[in-house]
């Protein structure tokens, strides 16, 4: 009698279990190893609201703040579906009572990640069927109705945008039908269009190619667009960027205003270590202001040029130059520039120096070039050049002294200076005009000053 109660009482439990569910608020450390010899690791898995474990289907569905861990893949979502039986996980977002979606699945695998409304992802084949994804890639963002993922981790994308707009609903973007996206290396595209505010422009491409790692190599530069209220709409610092070598690099770009303005500008940056390093960045714009026709209508031509260069002291102790340049039309930042400090500054001023120091010698000599700008009074000043040789203080009179014990007049120290200074003063829209030589203001100086100094 004892041993059917005991059966009856086996059979119930097990038909219990098999329909089981086991809520928590918060499940830690859970896992389970799958029956499926192919699966090499143990899956982690957890939940905040509650795991439903269905073992004549071989699910297990997580419910609220679901999250697995396999092999250095992590998903994490409102819904989670373990079907252990094909390999197979599937994530979906949690709807609330008014039908929207939150808790949108994410995808980790090593430090790349992405975000999808459903991802179906094989744990044994590592191949990935993703809809709706948004991820990161570099400095920019790549959105994609259907993306494949294959075991190589190159994703694959149906009717996808290439943006580098941060928003949910991007202001911007390059839209192509297929979209092949190798992370960390590089972004290829088959024929694109831009799009603006989600509406297709004229501008075609035949492919894309947009470089997504960490080293230097050449590629599209994608423009940013906005609206002037004198220039009308634009794109903006659009162009290509090429990696010379290791030691030099170049970017062009380009603007372009609907009201027919437009400008250049062009950075170079150099730099050999224990040498010397710098940049030379050059800018021109083409203004058009108002409309042909009208009496304020008119074209101006601004141009801007900065140029730093820094040499390391252990390139050559004896020489040293350097460069800080800053010069342009008075008007290029009021016309020009977006940037607030520069817009506002009313002075621009540059030097260039080389200083020669003899070895064994007191003597040294600085050769310099200044430039001084006012885009108020619109007037340059230059000191073109000024020359200075200086002596370091000596005590000439010490040798003079054969005893041990020291003269007073071995503390008669001297020290010299010689400095030949031209200042040039003109009005900056006359600078390379002939005319201007016949007003050109000149101020020629020259400093003698020898010190003798007795200490006590």
């Amino acid at each position: 009698m004892k041993v059917i109660k005991f059966i009856v009482i086996f059979f119930l439990l097990t038909l219990n279990f098999n329909n089981c569910k086991v809520y928590c608020q918060e499940i830690k450390n859970d896992s389970i190893i799958s029956n499926d010899d192919n699966l090499l690791h143990i899956i982690d898995k957890k939940a905040n609201d509650s795991i439903n474990i269905d073992i004549s289907n071989k699910k297990i569905l997580l419910y609220g703040g679901a999250e697995i861990n396999y092999d250095g893949i992590k998903i994490e979502s409102g819904f989670i579906e373990i079907d252990w039986n094909n390999n197979i996980i599937t994530a979906k977002p949690s709807i609330d009572s008014l039908g929207l979606f939150f808790s949108r699945p994410v995808f980790t695998e090593n430090s790349s990640s992405f975000t999808a409304d459903e991802i179906q992802y094989n744990l044994k084949s590592k191949k990935g069927i993703i809809k709706k994804i948004s991820t990161k890639e570099g400095d920019g963002f790549i959105l994609g109705r259907i993306v494949k993922k294959t075991e190589d981790d190159i994703f694959y994308f149906h009717k996808g945008d290439y943006t580098t707009c941060n928003h949910a609903k991007p202001h911007f973007s390059i839209r192509s039908n297929k979209i092949k996206v190798i992370p960390s290396k590089k972004i290829i595209t088959g024929p694109a269009h831009l799009r603006i505010f989600n509406i297709p422009t004229p501008l075609v491409l035949p492919f894309g190619y947009f470089p997504n790692n960490d080293n230097k190599s050449s590629g599209l530069i994608i423009p940013s667009y906005g609206e002037s209220n004198n220039l009308g709409f634009f794109l903006k610092d659009g162009g290509y960027y090429f990696a010379l070598n290791e030691k030099l690099d170049l970017s062009l770009k380009g603007d372009i205003y609907t009201k027919g303005s437009w400008g250049l500008k062009s950075l170079l940056r150099y730099k050999s270590r224990y040498k010397y390093s710098g940049n030379l960045n050059l800018s021109f714009g083409n203004i058009v202001n108002s409309e042909k026709g009208l009496p304020n209508y008119s074209i101006k031509q601004d141009f801007f040029i900065r140029w730093n260069h820094q040499q390391d002291p252990k390139l050559s102790p004896s020489i040293l130059f350097s460069a800080n340049v800053n010069a342009g039309s008075s008007t290029f930042h009021r016309n020009n520039t977006y940037n607030s400090n520069d817009y506002l500054t009313n002075t621009f001023q540059s030097s260039v120096s080389i200083i020669k120091k003899w070895n064994n010698s007191p003597f040294s000599l600085s050769t310099n070039i200044r430039h001084s700008q006012n885009t108020q009074t619109k007037i340059i000043n230059l000191s073109l050049p000024d020359v200075s040789l200086s002596m370091n203080r000596i005590f000439p009179l010490k040798t003079l002294n054969k005893s041990t014990k020291n003269k007073w007049y071995e503390k008669i120290g001297m020290s010299y200076l010689l400095n030949f200074k031209n200042d040039i003063s003109i009005a900056d829209s006359l600078l390379f005009k002939t005319e201007a030589l016949v007003i050109l203001e000149m101020e020629l100086n020259i400093q003698f000053l020898l010190v003798l100094r007795l200490n006590f």
